[in-house]
């Protein structure tokens, strides 16, 4: 489970109360406002999206306020990939924990 700091649900109600007293809701409307007045990383604005859809989720299985929940685009990762070097050291200790090939 994520915890989500408190400024970040802040402002996905910001988001929300952005989209309040509309009649359609849609994951263009979403997105754009998630672009548009999230700043940060693609990171972050998955976050947000994530929260959101939380929150729907919920309204329409708890609360039932609505009947489906729109589906919300997740921002790319950009094309960074994360490559993890060991030391020779620590690689050799992780390498002797393996089991031995049968």
């Amino acid at each position: 489970m994520v915890t989500v700091p408190q400024r970040l649900i802040a402002e996905a109600i910001d988001v929300i109360v952005a989209i309040a007293g509309r009649d359609q809701i849609d994951r263009s409307l979403i997105g754009g406002l998630a672009t548009r007045r999230i700043q940060g990383s693609d990171r972050t604005k998955n976050i947000y999206v994530a929260l959101i859809r939380a929150i729907f989720r919920r309204a329409m299985r708890e609360w039932e306020w609505i009947y489906t929940v729109p589906a919300f685009k997740t921002h790319s990762k950009g094309g960074k990939v994360r490559v993890q070097r060991f030391p020779l050291a620590r690689s050799a200790t992780y390498l002797g924990e393996l089991a031995p090939a049968e």
